[in-house]
This record gives C-alpha cells, structure tokens and sequence, in this order.
C-alpha cells in the first residue's frame, strides 16, 4: 500500500514539473555530449596512465596494497565529512516536505535515493578496481581470480562509503571525531602499530591481486556491509524532517547557483560563521599597518579551524605531488594538474581576506586605505602560507626520497603565487557578461554553451596548464611565461573594470 502512495505521488510530483518530451531529450542530448566530451578522454587518459611504464610500476609495488587501503580509508572518512552537509536521502524540498509530513516512514520514502548511492558508487569503485585490475592482468602480473576477488572487494567497499555517507547524515556532530578517528588508524596500520586484521579498510587492501590474496578478507567486508546495510532502516528513521529539508534546500541553491555557472555563491551556501577562537582578537593596533592586516589574516583562518586545516593539508600535498611529477618526468601529466587543481582550490579557503579586499575595492572606499594597498596587504598572509608551506613539503619529500630538491621546491612555490593570482582575479570577475549568453551560429551548430563554461573554468583552467606549464619549464620556458602574461593581463583587466 506504501508502495503504490510514494509511487503516485511520485507521478503527481513528476507531471507538475510540466516536462516536456523535447526538453527531456535536450537533457538526454547533453549528457551524451558530456559523457562523450568529459567523462570517456578521462577515463582513457587515466586507463593510458595506468598502462604506462610508470603505471606499472605503480601498480605492482609492493605498497600498493597499503596504498589502496589508505585510499579506501580516505574515500570513508570523506564520505563522512560530506554525510554532514548533503547526504544520499535526499529528494527535492517540496516532495521531501509532502512526504516526510505524512504518515509514511523515512525508510520507505528515503529508500530509493540511497539504493541509488549504494548502486553508483559500487560501480565507480568497482570499475576503479577494474582498471587496475586488468592492467595487471594483461601485462601477467596478476591472475583472473585475483582481479574477480579484488573487482567485488572494490564494489563492496563502495557500497560501505554510500552507507558511511548516510551515516554522516544521520550523526552530524559525530562525524568530525569519527572521520579523524579512521584516518588516524589509517595511518598507524600503515606504518605497522596497529594489526592490519583489525582494520576494514586493510581487508580490502588484502585483495589486491599483485599476491594471490585469499577469500578471508572478501568475506570480512562482505560480510561487514551486510551488517551496515541491515542498519539502512534504522537510519532512515532517525532522520527529522528538519534537517531533511534544510539539507534539501541548501542543495536546490547550489545546484541553482552551479547552473548559472556562479560558482563562488555555490561555495557560500555551505559556508558556517566562524564557532572558535571568537575571543582572540583580531584587530590589533601596532606602528606597522602591514602587520595588522597579516594578524587579522592569520586570526580569521584560526577561526575556521577544520576549513583552515583541510587546506593547508591540501597546500602541503601539492608541495609532495609536485616532487613525485618531477621525478617521474614531464610524460607523466596527471600529476602536475592534480597538483594545479588542488592548490588552486585549496587556496580558496586561505584567501577569505584577500576577497573581502577585492570587494571593497570593487565598491565605495569605507576603510582610509587605497584599492591597490588595501589588496595588497591582504595577500600578505595567503601569499607566505602558500609559498611556505607547499616548498616545504616539497623540500622534505624530496629529502626524503633522495631527489634534487630545487626543481619541485621552484615548481611548488611558482604554483602558490600563481594559485593566489587567480584566486584574485576569480574575486574580481564578477556577474556573467549578458553577452556571453548571445547565439553563436557555427556550421557546427551552436557554441553559445561554450562561452560561460570557458567563462566559469578560466581560473581553474590557467592553474592546470599553469601546472602543466612547469613540466617542460627547464625545456621550454615560453609556455609558464604565456601563462604569467595571460593572468597578468586577465587580472589587469578586471582591475580596471572593479567598478
């Protein structure tokens, strides 16, 4: 009987949105193009990457099985962390507000988003597996069995990061300590304190076919996510309908940001007011006024401590990816826009001040200070954090590793500048250009759809190639140098135009 009320008013829901079958084979049609544009070269570019020399040695390391439980425990403790803010029972506001006011349980009416998680992100997690499992195989280090064991280990544990996401909905506050807790064992069963049969995430590792793994682990996380999985009800009905709907809300206001391509207003919508450090106080008067501006910096990232923290965790990553892209040589791209991509996002987060900065001077002076000075000392602090901290951890990795140390320490810290620099220019880009949105008639059809993406992913775009740039920096200098001179002039630009 529950069944066929959640259907009809599934129906209801679906003919009141009033789609029509043209506009549902324009959404058809473009996500072909996006399949076929996006995700099919990533997933060849990273099959081709898997299949190389470096590839292969990679993958038949002999700590490529801790490897692949560190991810694991990585892809948990993320699934934790998001849990809190968007979790997978989740459905539109006003459907969600209809069912969830009526006598029907959570469970039921929650059911069929999760079971959609559970089935998507079995699926990535096992093709991941595939991929490596096959390469593997295809070059005799691995067997047929092997691979089958790991494939199902890898769609299982996929399915406990579904279940892990909903948990991190359901117990937001735990979610925090429980995601620092899994990556804390992580790191110690890594390095050998704590026994790996104790760990789940290790059980996984276990399966990796470069050894002939054995079906014990398979069992233990099979057997795991049964147990998780009979708990699916029990969470469901612990969720209240108001936290359902602020979630659902929150969501329908990123996806109708992103679709407008304003991506910093997306971002803002799971941004929380500072909880810590309330009392310390920022402003703190002293004869040099470039301090005073570096101390309310540093005041406001201790007031975001979990934001601050992620990215200064990312920043000291790019420091270490950037010595393994330099060691294995400019063939290996993947690497140098991993690092781009990632610094540049992590800046974000570092450079709050430095976009209040751009803002004000982008309106009506309030604070006694110049536009151009106002920014400047604002940069003060991201510009150190991001210098210091990515050659750092460069200079320590490549010390460690027994690699010339000057090339990454160089690469890292023209990364961080860089980053900073479109982080700037991304705060003063402003409302997309009305033109922007004109027809562009072309014998291959219209490229309208073209502009604001490009629009939206200049920033972005110029740290990837930026990053790739570095790669053949000591060949071939002219690439970096067009990339520098292009966002000089992209920030020259929008300077000019701040009001």
């Amino acid at each position: 009987m529950s069944g066929s009320r959640l259907s009809a008013a599934g129906r209801i829901w679906r003919s009141g949105r009033g789609t029509s079958p043209a506009t549902r084979a324009s959404a058809l049609y473009a996500a072909v193009l996006v399949c076929g544009i996006v995700i099919v070269p990533l997933v060849r570019a990273l099959v081709l990457a898997a299949d190389s020399a470096e590839g292969i040695v990679l993958l038949s390391s002999a700590h490529a099985p801790g490897a692949v439980a560190l991810v694991t425990a990585a892809l948990w403790a993320g699934a934790l962390l998001v849990g809190r803010n968007r979790g997978p029972a989740l459905l539109p506001p006003f459907l969600l507000h209809a069912l969830t006011s009526s006598d029907l349980r959570r469970s039921e009416v929650l059911r069929s988003p999760v079971l959609r998680s559970l089935a998507v992100l079995g699926a990535v997690c096992s093709g991941a597996a595939a991929v490596a499992g096959t390469t593997l195989l295809s070059h005799g280090l691995a067997s047929l069995g092997g691979v089958a064991v790991f494939v199902m280990a890898g769609g299982t544990a996929g399915e406990v990061t579904a279940l892990l996401w909903l948990t991190g909905q359901v117990f937001p506050r735990a979610a925090v300590p429980s995601a620092l807790t899994v990556l804390a064992l992580a790191v110690l069963g890594f390095a050998g304190c704590v026994p790996a049969a104790l760990l789940p995430w290790d059980w996984v590792g276990a399966t990796y076919p470069v050894a002939e793994p054995g079906l014990a682990p398979l069992v233990g996380i099979l057997l795991l996510t049964t147990a998780f999985a009979a708990l699916v009800p029990v969470l469901l009905d612990r969720l209240s309908a108001a936290q359902l709907i602020e979630q659902a809300e929150r969501w329908r206001l990123v996806t109708a940001f992103s679709s407008s391509l304003d991506a910093r207003s997306a971002q803002s919508v799971y941004d929380t007011g500072p909880r810590w450090g309330r009392r310390i106080r920022a402003i703190r008067s002293g004869k040099r006024r470039w301090s005073t501006f570096i101390i309310r910096d540093a005041v406001g990232l201790l007031r975001t401590p979990g934001r601050s923290a992620g990215a200064l965790v990312a920043v000291a990553a790019t420091g270490v990816l950037t010595v393994l892209a330099v060691t294995a040589g400019t063939a290996d791209i993947l690497l140098w826009a991993v690092a781009g991509l990632m610094i540049h996002t992590a800046s974000g987060p570092l450079s709050t001040g430095l976009q209040h900065a751009a803002d004000a001077a982008g309106d009506l002076p309030l604070y006694g200070i110049g536009d151009a000075l106002l920014v400047l000392f604002h940069a003060l602090c991201p510009l150190a954090i991001l210098i210091i901290v990515p050659t750092a951890a460069a200079a320590c990795t490549a010390h460690l590793g027994g690699v010339p140390v000057g090339s990454a320490v160089v690469s890292s810290g023209a990364l961080g500048v860089l980053a900073l620099a479109l982080r700037l220019c991304s705060a003063l880009k402003g409302p997309l250009p009305p033109g922007l949105l004109a027809p562009v008639s072309t014998p291959a059809g219209d490229l309208s759809a073209v502009g604001p993406v490009l629009w939206a992913l200049d920033e972005a775009g110029l740290a990837i190639c930026g990053a790739l740039a570095l790669a053949v920096l000591p060949a071939a200098p002219l690439p970096f140098m067009l990339i520098v001179a292009g966002t000089a002039a992209l920030l020259s630009v929008r300077w000019r135009r701040r009001r």
